[in-house]
């Protein structure tokens, strides 16, 4: 396990990957995109080329497989052959209980928790480094509580043996942010 993960290993929310389907869709029936859609694409661009991995919760995998049948069936396998899923490790659930105590919402401490204690399929990965977002309220918020949130984690990561105690909090940006330094 490569402790701690590289720093262009992106962990994409719910919206972004929706946004990146819309876009690989409207893109094969040449209609335009919207900003949203346009920034989604250039991250997936940007793996494209290699310059960051990204990742989706399991249960945005849940939710493009359930729509796989119904609509946009080849904008979804496109989008799943340029992402990878971020499996939940050990820890993950005492962390987002921890969040939770913090008020953050039940997905949003699940997303938090999944990026600090999340791991690849191989478990060679343990973190990510950017949870990428469009939820303006989980980036204020996580930058509001920031400091009691590391508090928190520091707490939580005394006790626990490696690799775990590797694993590391996340930033929480705007895609548009997220492009500028792997540009």
């Amino acid at each position: 396990m490569s402790i701690p993960s590289s720093p262009t290993h992106l962990l994409l929310d719910k919206n972004v990957a929706r946004k990146s389907v819309s876009g690989l869709d409207k893109m094969t029936e040449v209609f335009p995109l919207s900003d949203t859609e346009s920034i989604a694409l250039c991250i997936l661009e940007q793996a494209a080329k290699g310059k960051t991995r990204p990742f989706i919760a399991p249960e945005s995998l849940h939710i493009l497989l359930s729509l796989e049948r119904t609509v946009a069936s080849h904008s979804i396998r496109s989008f799943l052959d340029q992402v990878e899923v971020l499996y939940r490790g050990r820890y993950l659930k005492r962390w987002a209980r921890r969040l939770r105590r913090m008020n953050f919402t039940r997905e949003d401490a699940k997303l938090l928790s999944l990026a600090t204690f999340g791991t690849d399929e191989a478990g060679e990965i343990l973190s990510v480094s950017v949870i990428v977002t469009f939820d303006q309220r989980l980036i204020s918020k996580y930058a509001h509580e920031l400091a009691v949130i590391r508090g928190q984690f520091e707490a939580m990561m005394a006790g626990l043996e490696p690799p775990f105690c590797y694993a590391r909090l996340p930033e929480v940006i705007l895609p548009q942010k997220a492009l500028g330094p792997i540009q």
